[in-house]
């Protein structure tokens, strides 16, 4: 009963958590803390305020703090300086350090405080290559240079409760590879790397605001497809692999649009996208006669398409039942307001689905749920390979409410003609290309637009020029003046990108903390919980999960904190892309979607954001002769991992509270690095595990196997878990 194992394991593993030097980590309960060393500014969950304006539950920061350091990249008289979560990196021969830097020898300097609970004396290490020093409160801890930096021995810290001054300078190797990831540890936690949880910096840095703004700047030019209309005039490198990877996003293929949409929803989003969709990129093309003009366009449009046209029927009620509980239960509220709420706007950064049946003949609907990005290969709704009957009953949900209605005040229909020479003359063809339309649209070249036009146009300052001409984004002034800032520098940048800046701007674009806790924070989904709740009413209590089994009651998705260090990024590319053909944790209701487009580009950028390089070393060849002690291990009478773990096709034997993962996976997807950091402390590394902790310092809680150490007894398992799909359980 692994539960009841992690209370007994707590009770003689105080000292470890006790003395946690991260001010983030939550607070445990009473049995697992040091009553001599209690934290007085021990974590808790407050609410603090997320890009969309509501509450999020994370860690308590003091005024004028934030997560995060500020990191100054420079190369010679060439700075830029970004927010980073960890003290790492991991650069790569030729490629740059930072989006606004060129590839070749840099600096790095980490700044900020690293925050601890109570007085702690701790030491630091540190991995890579290149030179380093590190500075608490002014003074120097740790220096290292050369090849392999985990040579050099750091002096004991002295940190004083609460936030303590953090300086990690480091300049890269000459060439080669510049690798750093940084670590500590003291005599009450294993060495680990230093959590994002516990870093912060001042939100009022001048350097970290100006980076910002330029790299919203460049983001924008680039989500918003300023090249569709401008081209890139001398920027003839953009067409190289390193560049801006944003800059091939497509725009939806309209081939078929008159057997998908209805043509009323098409006419009312044409004259206004954001009326029916706040967070739409689309811009506002039409201002003269817009209706109308939108008429004859939406009209054109319902005439492409081969196929013959589906018409509605109601839903059977448990269709939509059904269809309720897969919403609930996939997570769709993270990113989607109910279709049955007609407040949508108080809540402008999710999606709303009020207009669904308007939008969507219902053939089209399902085949879409099936495969969003067949049309659209940069969409962000992920693909949750529905089967065909899941979509069905999802479609019947989504279509349930009272039918909404578009309407204008001149019914009149458009005109097919007139609409196919304006989607051509006002730059629909631009970004949607279709056969036989020629883009009549002349726009000048990116490059040839001098900063004296960066206040007119699609970036003119108030709401509209008179009389505007110029395609209306709806941008708000701080939108504009960072697209200005950023065209301001020159736009060499678009020419190169940054693999861990790219991860970033996805887990922000694609809203993975929907459904992922990360760095201390709650994910949105189980905040917002409590709007689906009633859609789960009466689930069939005979659900069970792809093993066969019931779901239990816990039902914790992973933390994406630790990500990029934990996932073999060949395996998380796979897994992203939606080509894993098995669920890691199949008791969890929810599953993981699949983002293709992007899915290579995002595990290799979290891994390089940590320190790991793109490309996993080759795993080491299981040795034989660990194998029978590892069984030792793995038996009920040992540490009694079958109790909770599938081997293979051997199913776990007492589940309590939640299940592991199967054995036999664990090769395919883990780096060894996190294997042994998890093994040693897994609540350090994920705060909500009901995994326990079997091993204290160098010491395990089995002292009968391998002389009771710990590093033997983790080198066994890992031996173990190399046999891959060839593992077999240990037997009685």
């Amino acid at each position: 009963m692994r539960g009841y194992h992690a209370v007994l394991l707590g009770l003689g593993l105080s000292s470890l958590l006790a003395a946690s030097l991260t001010a983030a980590l939550p607070p445990v309960s009473a049995h697992a803390q040091d009553p001599d060393k209690k934290p007085t500014n021990a974590p808790a969950d407050d609410d603090d305020d997320d890009d969309d304006g509501k509450p999020r539950k994370g860690p308590r920061l003091a005024p004028g703090k934030e997560l995060g350091l500020a990191l100054t990249l420079s190369r010679g008289e060439i700075k830029d300086t970004r927010l980073a979560r960890l003290v790492a990196l991991d650069v790569p021969a030729g490629t740059p350090p930072s989006v606004f830097l060129p590839a070749g020898p840099f600096r790095a300097t980490w700044e900020g405080d690293i925050a601890v609970p109570f007085r702690s004396d701790c030491v630091f290490s540190v991995n890579g290559r290149g030179k380093l020093k590190v500075e608490i409160n002014g003074k120097s801890v740790l220096e290292a240079s050369g090849d392999d930096l985990t040579t050099a021995t750091g002096k004991t810290a002295k940190l004083k409760k609460g936030a303590n001054k953090l300086v990690v300078t480091y300049d890269s190797p000459s060439g080669g590879d510049a690798i750093i990831r940084l670590s500590w540890t003291s005599e009450d936690f294993p060495r680990e790397p230093l959590p994002p949880i516990a870093l912060a910096h001042d939100a009022n840095l001048e350097a970290l605001a100006t980076g910002r703004q330029l790299r919203e700047g460049r983001e924008l030019l680039a989500s918003l497809r300023c090249l569709k209309c401008h081209a890139p005039g001398s920027l003839d490198l953009l067409r190289a692999a390193s560049s801006m990877p944003e800059l091939a996003t497509d725009a939806p293929d309209l081939a078929d649009a008159g057997v998908r949409l209805n043509v009323e929803w098409m006419a009312r989003w044409i004259s206004d996208p954001k009326s029916l969709r706040p967070t739409a990129t689309m811009p506002r093309m039409l201002h003269d006669q817009p209706e109308a003009k939108a008429r004859d366009i939406a009209a054109y449009l319902a005439t492409l398409g081969a196929e013959s046209k589906s018409v509605a029927s109601p839903a059977a009620a448990d269709l939509v039942a059904g269809g309720g509980r897969l919403f609930a239960n996939l997570g769709c509220v993270g990113c989607h307001t109910l279709p049955s709420n007609d407040d949508w706007a108080k809540d402008p950064k999710r999606v709303p689905l009020r207009l669904v049946g308007a939008k969507w003949q219902p053939k089209a609907l399902v085949a879409f749920l099936q495969q969003p990005d067949r049309h659209y290969a940069w969409i962000k709704m992920p693909n949750f390979h529905l089967t065909t009957a899941e979509a069905t009953k999802l479609a019947a949900y989504l279509t349930s409410s009272t039918p909404v209605k578009m309407t204008t005040a001149d019914p009149a229909p458009g005109d097919p003609a007139r609409g196919r020479a304006l989607f051509a003359s006002v730059g629909c063809a631009s970004c949607h290309a279709l056969p036989g339309v020629v883009d009549a649209l002349k726009a000048p070249a990116l490059a040839a637009i001098g900063p004296e036009k960066w206040s007119s146009g699609c970036v003119a300052s108030g709401t509209v020029e008179t009389p505007r001409k110029a395609p209306d984004f709806g941008l708000s002034e701080n939108a504009k003046k960072g697209l200005r800032a950023f065209t301001g520098l020159g736009l060499e940048s678009l020419t190169r990108d940054c693999s861990p800046e790219f991860a970033e701007r996805q887990v922000k674009a694609l809203n993975c903390v929907a459904c992922h806790k990360r760095d201390g924070y709650d994910d949105a989904w189980t905040d917002l919980q409590v709007e689906t709740d009633t859609l789960l009413a009466g689930e069939p209590v005979e659900e069970k999960d792809p093993d066969g089994l019931p779901y239990p009651a816990a039902q914790n998705r992973p933390s994406l904190t630790w990500i990029g260090e934990k996932l073999k990024p060949e395996w998380a590319a796979a897994f992203v892309a939606g080509k894993i053909d098995y669920k890691p944790r199949p008791y969890l209701r929810a599953r993981m979607p699949a983002f293709p487009t992007r899915a290579e580009g995002l595990a290799i950028g979290l891994a390089l954001e940590h320190g790991y390089p793109a490309v996993s070393p080759p795993d080491a060849v299981s040795d034989p002769e660990q194998i029978p002690v590892a069984k030792q291990l793995v038996k009920n009478t040992g540490l009694n991992c079958v109790s909770c773990h599938n081997i293979g096709r051997t199913p776990a034997v007492g589940v309590f509270e939640a299940p592991g993962v199967n054995f036999m996976r664990v090769k395919e997807r883990l780096t060894h690095d996190y294997f042994e950091r998890w093994l040693r402390s897994p609540i350090r590394v994920e705060p909500d595990t009901k995994m326990p902790s079997y091993f204290t310092g160098e010491n395990s809680a089995l002292p009968t196997v391998l002389d009771g150490k710990a590093d033997k007894q983790i080198n066994a398992l890992w031996n173990y878990l190399l046999q891959g799909t060839a593992i077999e359980p240990p037997g009685n």
